[in-house]
């Protein structure tokens, strides 16, 4: 398996134990750079029309968060260690053989945007994240 840093992008505000007919809200951070700015646009493009969005800036998201296991989340820090495997739905994402996971992933996207009960992670491998640059470049 490969190192890579999970960004926490923000969070699910319904979870889908609420039986509510409204549309769930995700949080999103805003000032985390680069490389938060290119996982946001991927979720903005495939979950419009599933998710409210609404965007803070990460210091809001760092205060109600603060350093738990998961990692600083403010500014795109996260959490960088070994993958155990690949996400899928229905299961749990870990890292250093299980020492760090997610919740039960409900949505994975682009196979580098998870969307659990509860939270928005991105999976950044440099490697990957710069392949895919290129290629939407056209080189």
């Amino acid at each position: 398996m490969k190192e890579v840093e999970i960004i926490k992008l923000g969070d699910i505000l319904v979870s889908d134990h609420m039986k509510t007919k409204i549309q769930p809200f995700m949080l999103i951070i805003t000032d985390g750079g680069e490389i938060v700015d290119y996982y946001n646009e991927i979720l903005t493009r495939n979950c419009k029309d599933d998710y409210k969005i609404q965007r803070t800036a990460g210091g809001v998201v760092q205060e109600r968060f603060g350093d738990m296991v998961r990692g600083k989340i403010s500014k795109g820090k996260g959490r960088t260690g070994i993958e155990d495997g690949v996400p899928e739905v229905g299961e749990y994402y870990t890292l250093d053989n299980g020492t760090w996971h997610t919740s039960s992933i409900t949505r994975v996207i682009e196979d580098c945007v998870l969307i659990t009960k509860n939270s928005i992670y991105a999976i950044h491998s440099v490697s990957a994240f710069r392949e895919k640059k290129l290629k939407e470049l056209g080189i």
